[in-house]
């Protein structure tokens, strides 16, 4: 899974999670190498906040990209890698890449996703309520933290490409916010006109 930060964004300060998760080698695109270095900044991210971080292997990215498309399925993979760890965890939480109520299929859904849950553990999003501008609102309150922070699926990246739809996306909207400084901390440079019209 890349680099993420569960914020409890209705709060304004980070979530006392017990643990992160990271999945190994979940993204189709990136290699070995880079992996290994997103992997180093999560365990740096998850000291910085003092929460430890675990890691699982997995192929079933591999194994579902024959049959779904990734933008379709990666919802189901991360939380079907979270679920093996049974009863370790009784809760795994999510931020949503679709809000509650936003008709868009995505590959994880507020609407759908807590529908995985089992006897022993309860799948749950971090706010379902809250779309990107919302997430992004809270990320600007933790600035100390949005170099850690990883949106880019597209690029065989340890941070941000800063030229993709999604990466273009999150940095206009912080700067919209006034967070030029977290823009430029997470994607290496700011928002032009140029940029987001490309």
């Amino acid at each position: 899974m890349a680099t993420s930060l569960p914020l409890s964004t209705s709060q304004s300060r980070i979530a006392p999670f017990s643990h992160l998760l990271w999945v190994d080698r979940i993204s189709p695109f990136t290699t070995r190498a880079t992996d290994l270095r997103v992997w180093a900044d999560t365990v740096a991210l998850g000291k910085q906040v003092g929460t430890p971080v675990v890691r699982i292997a997995t192929n079933l990215q591999d194994e579902t990209e024959r049959c779904v498309p990734w933008i379709r399925a990666f919802g189901a993979v991360t939380i079907g890698a979270g679920l093996v760890l049974g009863r370790q965890f009784r809760r795994l939480v999510l931020a949503p890449g679709v809000a509650t109520g936003d008709p868009t299929p995505l590959g994880n859904h507020a609407d759908v996703d807590p529908l995985w849950s089992t006897s022993a553990t309860e799948v749950e999003f971090s706010d379902p309520y809250r779309d990107r501008m919302g997430r992004v609102e809270a990320l600007v309150r933790h600035p100390d933290v949005a170099r850690h922070l990883r949106v880019c699926w597209e690029e065989d990246v340890v941070g941000n490409c800063g030229r993709c739809h999604k990466c273009v996306l999150t940095m206009s909207t912080l700067q919209s916010y006034g967070a030029t400084g977290i823009a430029e901390s997470a994607f290496g440079r700011r928002a032009t006109p140029e940029l987001v019209r490309a």
